[in-house]
């Protein structure tokens, strides 16, 4: 740091008034107010001054020798480094002195800065030159040795990226150092500065640099070429010593202080004009320092979702509470939602949300607004709390629910200082679609009617199924299609998948689909939901008992994968449509024996069939061998199961030798019994009971029923 005097402070007194018409005096104040200018000057000493200039009162370190950099951290308490004490002093925002906060430099700390993060950085002119790191509560970090000219780093000025350190050496170059690699940077500035020696810098908000210079003030563009030099005589006495800077809230004022004669000016940014000046009163080589208190507003936001779970095609509601905590005005407020971030994978990526708009909550209504694309420019916001309110309908393509939870995140913003960031918020929200397809589906032929079986979806998209759709259209007529709902359908008794059901149908080629269903909507239909059926008057359904795998199975000849066999034969002619339902339940009135298993579903031949003149044929094969070696075997026959006739003993078998599996080994046995119903209604139902003897003594009874 130099110090020429050439100017004399009592030449400034008498020609002052000539310049400048200063506004009255603000009252004094207790605690540092916006626009106060704050000014380093000798004996350990800052003065507090308002934003005219005017003096409010003088803040002391103790420490003696010459204040120089200052700088706010959040909590807008003042630093103060001490030039000569080799320390750095901290003022609370009423003044009063909190204490030191570093000391024990290598020599001279000049400048000092905070990054976002609330570390410090000192930078010193002479010694090592070094820039000192310092931890919020004070302790040393780190040491960056950056390049240096004729003294050390002077005077340094953080950018905005956290690690792109500006900083003069009182040379004629400002020179870049980067703190988050340690790595030196190209200088900044295309050309050497006009001027003698830099001290004070300050980055402005375009990216440009404004640089103390000596004889002059150069301004620089983001480019780092010159675009302007700003300068300013009082009276017949030019000032040529420019040594601090500091920029004004206005955003289009800068002051400035000339060391050698303790004057302080403020310039206007674009035009150069003087704006106002005043003189420190602390004779020549006293001012070493300026900063200017910058408006500061506290901002947070809240957020509420409504409902927390959104279906499929409905509206989630995002309030965002923004509050303004003081004491200034926010400027350049902007609330931030990325809604376009959520995406659904299935089947294909899209977005979760199809549209938004948003409005600004006005008592019980809500004014203003439009088209939400994840912003909201709110401007200036007074001190105080605003809402805005975000509908989100969400596609009615998403699937696969419930997605998620989300994280869904706001903040706010401004380009005021915020002493608290960042200014977040996040809640968490679902989204119930329609099921995921009914899987396992299948479609058996029957003599006029379908078997359909199907198994739950692998996701009911969040909510309960209500039911399943089962459609189907003729081949030749695909736009004639039937809908039949199973609000619970009917579990299957022998089959690996979860439910059975029986579709009655006429001779034909159809196509079927099944969908599960639930309050969002149908699930999707595609390859593995449809099916194409050829239910015809021939076609044969047949049972198993439950102790087989296989649901329903294609076998005319029992063997051990299938010891019972029944077939139903439908007559041609007028004898009306008999309905195959599912696969027979072992153990339906059952006799007795280990293999019991209790009173089965009793399926009955379609109400209204009634033709005496043809009969029923119901074939029966069953493989003694698969069931014991050396059994015999009987059969039952009851006309009318849950009727007052008791059945009837058709025939006996004996058993051959074990182990053959053809229709000519005598214990593979075959009987066709002739019947009809006569009667409809829940009499007259056919049961057939096999029972596999020993001695006549039933072992393992096996009971049909239809």
């Amino acid at each position: 740091m130099k110090h020429v005097l050439i100017r004399f402070a009592t030449v400034l007194a008498l020609t002052l008034p000539m310049l400048a018409t200063v506004s009255p005096a603000d009252a004094a104040h207790s605690t540092f107010g916006t626009g106060d200018v704050f000014v380093s000057v000798s004996g350990g000493k800052v003065q507090w001054r308002h934003s005219d200039g005017e003096l409010n009162t003088t803040l002391d370190t103790g420490l003696g020798g010459f204040t120089t950099g200052m700088a706010f951290d959040a909590a807008g308490k003042l630093y103060v480094t001490n030039f000569g004490a080799n320390a750095v002093s901290v003022f609370d925002t009423d003044g009063t002195l909190h204490g030191v906060f570093a000391s024990g430099f290598d020599s001279s700390p000049e400048s000092i800065d905070f990054d976002t993060a609330g570390h410090v950085y000192v930078g010193q002119a002479d010694e090592t030159g070094d820039v000192w790191k310092f931890s919020p509560a004070g302790t040393l970090l780190y040491e960056f040795s950056p390049e240096v000219e004729v003294r050390g780093t002077d005077w340094i000025d953080l950018a905005p990226d956290g690690c792109t350190l500006f900083y003069t050496s009182e040379g004629v170059n400002v020179k870049r150092f980067d703190v988050c690699d340690d790595a030196q940077l190209y200088d900044f500035n295309t050309a050497a500065l006009p001027g003698t020696n830099a001290f004070a810098l300050r980055l402005l908000p375009d990216g440009g640099v404004l640089v103390a210079n000596s004889a002059t003030i150069v301004r620089l563009d983001a480019g780092g070429d010159q675009v302007k030099t700003y300068d300013a005589s009082i009276g017949e006495v030019d000032l040529d010593h420019w040594f601090a800077l500091a920029l004004d809230p206005d955003g289009t004022s800068f002051w400035a202080a000339d060391s050698a004669t303790a004057d302080v000016v403020r310039f206007d940014l674009d035009t150069g004009d003087v704006l106002d000046t005043f003189n420190t009163g602390t004779g020549p080589n006293t001012v070493f320092g300026l900063i200017v208190k910058d408006p500061s507003a506290d901002l947070s936001i809240a957020k509420t979702l409504t409902p927390a779970v959104v279906d499929a095609g409905d509206t989630l509601t995002i309030d965002l509470a923004i509050t303004n905590a003081g004491p200034d005005p926010a400027e350049n407020v902007v609330v931030a939602d990325d809604l376009a971030g959520f995406k659904d994978s299935t089947p294909a990526e899209h977005p979760v949300f199809e549209s938004a708009t948003y409005c600004e909550v006005d008592g019980e209504g809500c004014t203003g607004g439009g088209s939400f694309d994840g912003t909201i420019e709110v401007g200036s916001l007074d001190v105080g709390t605003r809402t805005f309110r975000i509908e989100a309908v969400v596609s009615d393509d998403v699937r696969g629910g419930p997605l998620g939870p989300f994280a869904n995140d706001a903040s706010v913003s401004s380009t005021t200082f915020d002493p608290t960031t960042p200014n977040e918020d996040s809640e968490n929200f679902e989204v119930n679609t329609v099921p995921n397809p009914p899987t396992g589906f299948q479609v058996v032929d029957g003599n006029g009617n379908i078997i359909v079986l199907w198994s739950e979806p692998t996701t009911d998209g969040g909510l309960p199924i209500d039911t399943y759709l089962v459609r189907y259209s003729p081949i030749s007529m695909p736009l004639d299609v039937t809908t039949i709902e199973f609000p619970t359908p009917t579990p299957c008794v022998n089959a690996t998948e979860s439910f059975c059901e029986t579709v009655v149908l006429a001779n034909g080629d159809y196509e079927v689909t099944i969908q599960a269903q639930n309050a969002v909507g149908p699930s999707d239909v595609d390859e593995d939901t449809t099916e194409i059926a050829n239910p015809s008057a021939d076609a044969q359904a047949q049972m198993v008992p439950a102790a087989t795998t296989a649901a329903l199975s294609t076998c005319k000849t029992a063997k051990p994968a299938n010891p019972v066999c029944v077939l139903y034969k439908i007559p041609t002619g007028d004898g009306g449509v008999f309905s195959v339902f599912d696969n027979l339940p072992e153990g339906a009135f059952c006799g007795v024996g280990p293999d019991c298993a209790g009173p089965g579903v009793l399926n009955t031949l379609p109400l209204g069939y009634d033709d005496p003149f043809h009969p029923i044929t119901l074939i029966i094969t069953w493989d003694v061998t698969a069931h014991d070696n050396g059994l015999d075997s009987e059969v039952w026959f009851d006309a009318d199961a849950d009727g007052p006739n008791p059945p009837k003993l058709l025939n006996e078998f004996p058993c051959g030798p074990k182990g053959a599996t053809t229709t000519n080994d005598p214990c593979l046995k075959k009987m066709n019994i002739l019947g009809s119903k006569t009667n409809p209604g829940a009499n007259g139902d056919l049961q057939v009971q096999i029972n596999f003897t020993s001695d006549g003594v039933a072992t393992d009874p096996k009971t049909y029923v239809r």
